[in-house]
Order: C-alpha cells, then sequence, then structure tokens
C-alpha cells in the first residue's frame, strides 16, 4: 500500500474542523440545526447542558456529548463558572460536496427519542421499529464509562489500549461521518509506528507525552490539542500513562471504500 506523506504543520486535517468553546454562567446558545455532525467534549467546568432533540445532556468534565447532523440542539449553563469544550464537525466536507444546511430556531417536528435508560445493559438493546436513525440514539457518553473501558481494554496492534465510541443499536460509529475513539498509552510505551488515509484530531485528556507525525514531533500535556493529517506514519509515546480522545473521518472513508491502513509490524 502506497500512501503519501503530507506536511503536519496544517492546523485541523482533511473533513474536520476544530474549535474551543467556552460558555459562562448563565450564557445560551439558541436552538438551531445543521446538516453537519458535530460532537462537544468536555474540557473543564460543569454545570452547562446541550438539548439535543428534546434529550437534556449534562456536561461533565471528560463527557462526549454529540449532535447528528440535522439534530435541533442549544446549549443552557446554569452553573457558576465557565465552561470549556472541543467542538469538532465533519463541517469541510459538507461544503465540498454542497450539502451544507442550516435552520435557526424555535425547534419543531421534534422525534420521539428514547430515554438513554434503555441503553444501559450491556449488550442489551431494545426493538425500535424499522425506521432507525443513522446516527446513535445516546447522545452523552460520561467520562467515567469510558475511562473504565479503555483501562480495561487490551493492547491494539500499535501497542496503545484503544475503545470506541459506538452507536448501540449498529455497533458503528456514533455518526455517520466521523469516529470517536478514546485512546491510552501506558506509561512507557512508544507505539508501533501506523498510518492510515483517515484524518484525526486528538485532544489529551491526562497525562503527557510526545508524538511523531510525519517528520514532526509533537511534545503534549493534558488538555492539548493536535492534528493527525492522513498519509504520514505516527507514533505516540507517553512519558506517563496517557489517554487521548480522538475524533477522525475514519468511518466516512471506510463508507466510501477509500480507508486504508499499516501498521510498521504489518510490513
Amino acid at each position: 500500500m502506497t500512501l503519501t506523506d503530507q506536511d503536519a504543520d496544517g492546523g485541523t486535517p482533511t473533513n474536520l474542523v476544530t474549535a474551543l468553546q467556552i460558555l459562562l454562567p448563565g450564557e445560551k446558545a439558541r436552538p438551531h440545526r445543521h446538516t453537519m455532525n458535530a460532537l462537544r467534549f468536555v474540557i473543564e467546568g460543569s454545570g452547562a447542558s446541550t438539548i439535543v432533540d428534546g434529550k437534556d445532556c449534562a456536561m461533565e468534565e471528560g463527557d462526549l456529548v454529540i449532535t447528528p447532523g440535522w439534530t435541533w440542539h442549544e446549549h443552557v449553563h446554569r452553573g457558576s463558572a465557565p465552561i470549556i469544550w472541543l467542538d469538532a464537525l465533519d463541517a469541510p466536507l459538507h461544503r465540498y460536496l454542497g450539502t451544507d444546511a442550516f435552520e435557526p430556531g424555535p425547534a419543531h417536528d421534534l422525534p420521539n427519542m428514547p430515554d438513554d435508560a434503555a441503553f444501559a445493559f450491556p449488550n442489551i438493546v431494545p426493538e425500535l421499529g424499522d425506521e432507525l436513525p443513522q446516527f446513535s440514539p445516546v447522545f452523552r457518553y460520561p467520562w467515567a464509562a469510558a475511562r473504565d473501558a479503555v483501562r480495561a481494554a487490551p493492547k491494539w496492534k500499535d501497542g496503545s489500549r484503544r475503545v470506541r465510541y459506538i452507536n448501540p443499536i449498529t455497533g458503528g460509529s456514533t455518526m455517520p461521518l466521523m469516529d470517536c475513539y478514546l485512546t491510552q498509552i501506558d506509561r512507557g510505551t512508544e507505539t508501533v509506528r501506523f498510518r492510515t488515509t483517515s484524518n484525526a484530531v486528538c485532544l489529551v485528556c491526562e497525562g503527557h507525552g510526545s508524538s511523531r507525525v510525519g517528520e514532526e514531533t509533537v511534545s503534549w500535556d493534558t488538555h492539548d490539542v493536535f492534528s493527525l493529517p492522513h498519509g504520514n506514519w505516527i507514533t505516540h509515546k507517553a512519558s506517563e500513562t496517557a489517554t487521548l480522545f480522538v475524533v477522525t473521518d475514519r468511518d466516512a472513508l471506510r463508507r466510501l471504500d477509500l480507508l486504508k491502513e499499516q501498521c510498521g509490524n504489518e510490513i
């Protein structure tokens, strides 16, 4: 397999855009919806909620909250201190395809979504009928559950521990065009080099270390954000056990039969 090395200095990579958002106590973001899929990963703070298609999703540090394309959503901060989260959207892909659209509120025609309690039992999900959405019916993924899952995970082929946030109905990605993972790199571990045609953005949840991305070395610490543009050989090294939240366009490329991946120990 031949992949073209890319310059790692370009910031947010192809098909993904990321930003930091701060919501102050008492602030709100009015209801709206758009065709782009989006997510919020809480970096710091608490007391805010994202309301997605009528579901109130509390936002605590380390939580992942998704707002799939064309779901109504708004933000409300009832807490006493600022909250900061990482935003990620597949907006560049939609703009390239000409499918980006936006509608301001007020919200209307809200779907009848099952309560998250229906999905609280491991390996058992409710029967929801024939017309299922193409995204996860669960919009909030709590930090404690994801952290415990990655700590218990076996090592992946590159030497890291890796778990995937999934749609509990299909077992696939949470949203059709964005895939989310939590990766743990054990203390003193350097991963086997790996490259892929997909792009990713990483947020350091805890720990510190460095990543080799193509010809560049990126040193990182807790709450840093860095990108992994496609085609680069990548390795990660943790000075102390580190956990990274990773958002990627991997599933979009898989659906288009454009995903190619290679691990150094497979050559």
